[in-house]
């Protein structure tokens, strides 16, 4: 009986000699490895560490296989001691030798191995950490290229979230719940996102969900969204690519894929991510400017994350088998600039698009996108891409982004991707022009590349030198351009801090620095002023408007709800208040549009805001009170959702020419507001001796249409490093 016991314990334990592992021979691009689970004995099931058999195949000839999908590290972002456990590695066994791997891949195969089903025909799985050799870096260069083909050929992409949680079954209950909510329901309110209000309390209550306002009942689902593996940067390519079936597990749970996407069109639409107002607190805290301008600020909705991957995966889908518009290739040569799509276009396009993932290799920012530009080069015979997976030490992260940036501007003679860029400034060790996008930080798109159709600055212009045919030249890490500088930066204004703090109102007093008409398009100044606010765009529509309102309506309510939230009672203290409103009551007095209200006391106040006079006692009710404060908290709420996009990480400026202009944070006095040949947009240029630094991209209220064009023109040639 103790030689039974024994040798249990010794199949168990895997105490029996065993060899450490060794690749028996090296991967090109025409074939892949795949593994095999050993179908653990009945006694030693859940106890033993996973065995797994390593083959090799043809890439044109392959078993049917699933190909896992999970993050390297800790499943979430938790505390330093639990992270240092998930770096340390575990033994498996691969071929009857030892394979030590990161504590999250073994906890992965662990569940896996509860869901597999032997008796099926699928036996095979593809992990990239086990089936490609990680230490060649020439091997792990070839397999990147062919990821198009791994993640198309696989049967099923199984996506590894980690452990299951105590929350885990609350989590399963919201989706049950939002399962249940039909898009039909939804569509109204997402026809008018981000800029609309979402469904009502009442909505959620009847489908038996928290109140949307309740961040801690969400608490569950929006834990489950932050899973570190919807931030990866991998994930675009190899959900995207998954021509067949995706399906998530975590523990013992298992999600399909279009469960997901509907559970997260559900949470965006009821905008369940932005109840996390932790960061936006730090952005508005005064107390931390300095550390506020250099911080990668990523405001973004972790559902919202997940419905665009959800959303883009089934775009990709469409695109591929001709079913629907090709909007992607429309959004490509937006934000490019390009003309003629080419592989380096479509693969800055990615870049930037899913810039805000994350990924341990810098360089993987960009390689990571390589399988779907294989994919499409191939699909519409296009050149493939000049950028390879490069690993080797002296291929550094900065010279992949400026070789592709190089790349993309020299093909489509533009600087429009520029338009995308709103990043802090760099430190001094800094290594990448200005003019670079650095991949490495985690950065969102800026609304001005979202409606980039409509603006061309430069509309109607000649090619400045007509003896050279490109507007934009490269030598090294200089970019030569021509441009029309149109003043310098005299004034620094509102930031969006200001414009939601207590001294929401300090603006008042740089716009009266203008006259009561702005010159450039004949508006009053305070219509030229909240439009610049918002790039002149709500919900990417241009020029900015809101359905079935009056334009000027959502910025009269901002005002008006912002005196009455300050509003500080009577005496002493009412009279600094008068004094601190001066600005916007000389403001007030000079409108012609009527979208700036004065204040003069809670009466007057308070008649504006009913919009009725209260000398005549017979208009005003407590139903009409309790309606028109609901109005005006809507329509302040639907502006400030206007500038969400619009004025992070960004400030009004004033130009030495008198335009309102709406510029990157980090702008200072005396940097040049410029427009150049090839940039659909302003740009903002520092002065750096003989040449210039390029600080961001500019929204200049008045000549985003090519107006600056009229008349003489005056070019010169500059260089920006």
């Amino acid at each position: 009986m103790g030689a039974f016991f024994s040798r249990i314990w010794s199949a168990i334990s895997g105490r029996a000699g065993r060899t450490a592992f060794a690749y028996p021979d090296v991967l090109g691009r025409d074939s892949i490895r795949l593994l095999q689970f050993i179908k653990p004995k009945w006694y030693s099931f859940g106890l033993q560490n996973p065995r797994l058999v390593l083959s090799s195949y043809p890439i044109h000839d392959l078993p049917k296989f699933v190909a896992l999908s999970y993050t390297w590290g800790h499943p979430h972002n938790q505390n330093p001691g639990v992270i240092k456990a998930y770096q340390q590695h575990f033994p498996i066994y691969v071929n009857d030798q030892q394979f030590r791997v990161l504590k999250n891949l073994k906890e992965a195969l662990s569940s896996l191995l509860w869901f597999w089903d032997f008796s099926d025909d699928v036996q095979h799985l593809w992990i990239d950490a086990i089936c490609i050799n990680q230490d060649d870096i020439a091997e792990r260069a070839a397999q990147v290229s062919i990821m198009d083909h791994i993640f198309m050929r696989a049967q099923t992409t199984a996506v590894w979230l980690g452990q299951s949680t105590p929350g885990s079954w609350e989590t399963l209950g919201f989706f049950d719940k939002m399962l249940k909510v039909s898009a039909a329901d939804l569509m109204p309110y997402y026809r008018n996102f981000p800029n609309g209000p979402p469904p009502p309390p009442e909505f959620w209550e009847r489908h038996g969900l928290p109140r949307i306002d309740d961040a801690k009942a969400w608490g569950p689902l929006t834990h489950f969204f932050e899973h570190r593996w919807f931030n990866r940067a991998w994930i675009i390519q190899e959900v995207t690519l998954s021509t067949k079936q995706v399906v998530l597990f975590w523990g013992h749970h298992a999600l399909p894929w279009v469960d997901l996407g509907h559970v997260s069109f559900v949470g965006q639409v009821a905008k369940v991510g932005k109840l996390n107002s932790t960061v936006a607190s730090e952005y508005l805290d005064p107390l931390n400017q300095e550390e506020k301008l250099n911080r990668d600020w990523t405001v973004s909705d972790p559902l919202t994350n997940a419905f665009q991957l959800y959303h883009s995966r089934q775009r990709y889908l469409e695109r591929s088998q001709g079913t629907a518009d090709d909007t992607l290739l429309d959004e490509m040569k937006s934000l490019t600039g390009a003309k003629v799509p080419s592989a380096s276009s479509w693969l800055m396009y990615f870049c930037m698009v899913n810039r805000w993932t994350d990924a341990s290799d810098p360089r993987d920012k960009v390689f990571g996108h390589l399988g779907l530009v294989n994919h499409i080069v191939e699909q519409d015979g296009l050149e493939p891409s000049k950028i390879q997976a490069e690993y080797s030490s002296h291929v550094t992260p900065q010279q992949v982004y400026q070789r592709l940036m190089s790349q993309v501007t020299e093909e489509t003679d533009s600087l429009a991707v520029l338009m995308a860029l709103n990043d802090p400034p760099q430190d001094d060790d800094h290594c990448l022009p200005s003019w670079v996008p650095d991949f490495s930080r985690q950065r969102g798109l800026d609304l001005m590349s979202l409606i980039r159709p409509k603006f061309d600055v430069c509309k109607m212009s000649p090619i400045p030198d007509q003896t050279k045919e490109r507007r934009i030249i490269f030598s090294g890490s200089t970019m030569r351009v021509q441009s029309i500088k149109i003043g310098h930066v005299t004034t620094l204004s509102a930031s969006l801090a200001d414009l939601i703090g207590p001294q929401w109102y300090t603006w008042a007093q740089d716009i009266l620095l203008l006259g009561p008409i702005y010159s450039w398009t004949g508006e009053s100044r305070v219509e030229a002023f909240w439009r610049t606010l918002l790039m002149n765009s709500v919900g990417r529509n241009y020029p900015a408007q809101w359905p079935g309102s009056q334009n000027g309506d959502m910025f009269r309510a901002y005002i008006l709800q912002n005196i009455a939230q300050h509003f500080p009672g009577g005496g002493d203290v009412l009279d600094r208040y008068l004094q601190d409103l001066k600005g916007i009551n000389e403001l007030a007095s000079t409108d012609s549009s009527g979208h700036m209200p004065s204040f003069t006391g809670l009466e007057s106040l308070t008649s504006q805001i009913l919009n009725i006079d209260l000398d005549s006692p017979e208009a005003f009710t407590e139903e009409l009170m309790t309606h028109k404060l609901a109005e005006c908290r809507d329509n302040a709420s639907r502006f400030l959702m206007g500038m969400d996009g619009s004025m992070l990480n960004r400030r009004i400026a004033i130009g030495s020419q008198g335009h309102i202009c709406n510029v990157p944070m980090q702008v200072e006095l005396s940097d040049i507001i410029a427009i150049v040949s090839g940039c659909p947009c302003p740009l903002i240029l520092r002065p750096r001796g003989d040449t210039y630094t390029l600080v961001g991209t500019a929204y200049v209220h008045g000549i985003m249409h090519g107006e600056a064009m009229d008349g003489a023109i005056k070019w010169e040639k500059l260089c920006i490093v």
